[in-house]
């Protein structure tokens, strides 16, 4: 009888963009994890195969997260929408302290701690 596989977690967590700006390559890490699943598939046949694959096929360009905020305060700095004085590093820590904020606030108010990007900026 087929084995039923579930693969579940994250392979790859970050990954950086090539300097031509392609799209990068998986790193050696994913394809010992790809060969690994192939023999395991080889081995035990599966009827089904179930994979978690939002962190496994896509690769972030910066090492964490929230680091996307530095890169998103050099786009607005470059195109003049921040405030004097305000540098990119800057937005990006003001950036994870309102979402941090709208966060417990949610929790407080709701009991959850999802929020919108309107409740982050507002």
């Amino acid at each position: 009888m087929p084995t039923t596989l579930r693969m579940t977690g994250t392979l790859v967590d970050t990954e950086l963009s090539p300097p031509d700006g392609g799209i990068p390559a998986a790193p050696a890490s994913v394809d010992r994890e790809v060969a690994s699943l192939r023999r395991l598939l080889r081995q035990r046949p599966a009827a089904m195969l179930s994979l978690d694959c939002f962190d496994t096929l896509v690769w972030r360009s910066v090492p964490k997260p929230t680091d996307v905020f530095t890169l998103v305060g050099h786009r607005l700095w470059h195109q003049g929408l921040l405030r004097n004085g305000t540098t990119p590093e800057l937005f990006a820590r003001m950036r994870v302290v309102a979402e941090q904020t709208a966060r417990a606030a949610a929790m407080a108010s709701r009991h959850s701690s999802e929020v919108t990007l309107q409740e982050i900026y507002s």
